[in-house]
C-alpha cells in the first residue's frame, strides 16, 4: 500500500518516511567514560599517590592503624595466645645469663687508709722544721705532690719488697704482682682531710688484701722518712 500525494491549496507536500529512534530524557554521558554508581571518591588528606579504596579514599584522621589500636587488653590477649613462645625465650635468657655469670671472673677490692701528716716544729728556738702556709703552698698541693711520689716506680718496688718480706712463701708470679700494683691500684686523697685511700683490685681476694696492707704500711713509712729528712735539712 503506497501513500498518495495530498493536495492542500496551492502547495503540495509529499510525505517522507521517517525512522523511529529511542527517546533519551537524561544528560548526555561523557565520551569514553564509564558510568560510576558509587559515592564520590575522597581526594583530601592523603595527597597525591594515596591509595584509593572503593567507597571512599583513605582518610588521614582515621583513629586505627592498619593493625588496629594497641590497647592493654589486646596486648594481654596476644600474650595469652603466644605464652609458649614467651616462656621459651624467658628460659633461654635465664640460662644464658647464668652461664655468663659463671664464666665472668669475680673481681675483689681491698682498701686501706693511711694518714699523711705534716708535723709542726718541735724546737721553738730554731726556724721551723716543717713550714706550713703560703711559703710552701697550700696543704692540698703538698699532699698532691706526695701522692704523686707514692705512685712512682720506686714506691712500687718498695711495696713488692714489703709484700715478699711479709709473705715469704707466696707463689704469686712477679708479673702478676707488677700488673696488679701498676694497673689495678688506686690512691685517692679524701676531700678536706689528710687521709689517703689505697684500693687494690684482683681476682684473688687474699692477694688484694695483702697488697693493700703492704702498700699502706710502705706509704706510711715513706711519709715518715720524708718528714724526717725535711726536718733534718731545715735544722741543719
Amino acid at each position: 500500500m503506497s501513500e498518495q500525494p495530498v493536495e492542500s491549496g496551492s502547495e503540495s507536500r509529499q510525505a517522507v518516511p521517517s525512522r523511529r529512534q529511542p527517546a533519551y530524557y537524561g544528560r548526555v554521558p561523557y565520551a569514553a567514560r564509564a558510568v560510576y554508581y558509587g559515592s564520590t571518591p575522597y581526594y583530601g588528606g592523603g595527597g597525591y599517590g594515596a591509595p584509593y579504596y572503593y567507597g571512599g579514599g583513605a582518610r588521614a584522621d582515621d583513629d586505627d592503624s592498619l593493625t588496629g589500636a594497641v590497647t592493654l587488653a589486646r596486648v594481654l590477649r596476644v600474650c595469652v595466645q603466644h605464652w609458649v613462645t614467651i616462656l621459651v625465650f624467658v628460659i633461654l635468657g635465664a640460662v644464658v645469663s647464668f652461664f655468663v655469670f659463671k664464666i665472668s671472673p669475680t673481681i675483689f677490692e681491698a682498701s686501706s687508709i693511711l694518714e699523711m701528716s705534716i708535723r709542726p716544729p718541735r724546737i721553738l728556738t730554731t726556724r721551723g722544721a716543717m713550714v706550713e702556709g703560703d711559703s710552701l703552698g697550700s696543704l692540698e698541693e703538698v699532699f698532691n705532690t706526695r701522692l704523686a711520689r707514692l705512685r712512682s716506680r720506686a714506691m712500687l718496688e718498695q711495696v713488692m719488697a714489703r709484700y715478699h718480706a711479709d709473705h715469704p712463701n707466696s707463689t704469686v708470679p712477679e708479673e702478676e704482682l707488677i700488673n696488679v700494683l701498676a694497673s689495678k691500684t688506686e690512691l685517692t686523697l679524701q676531700r678536706r682531710s689528710r687521709l689517703v685511700r689505697v684500693s687494690v683490685r684482683s681476682t684473688d681476694r687474699q692477694l688484694a688484701a695483702d697488697l693493700a696492707n703492704a702498700y699502706a704500711l710502705t706509704a706510711e713509712t715513706f711519709t715518715q722518712e720524708e718528714n724526717k729528712l725535711v726536718s733534718e735539712e731545715a735544722v741543719a
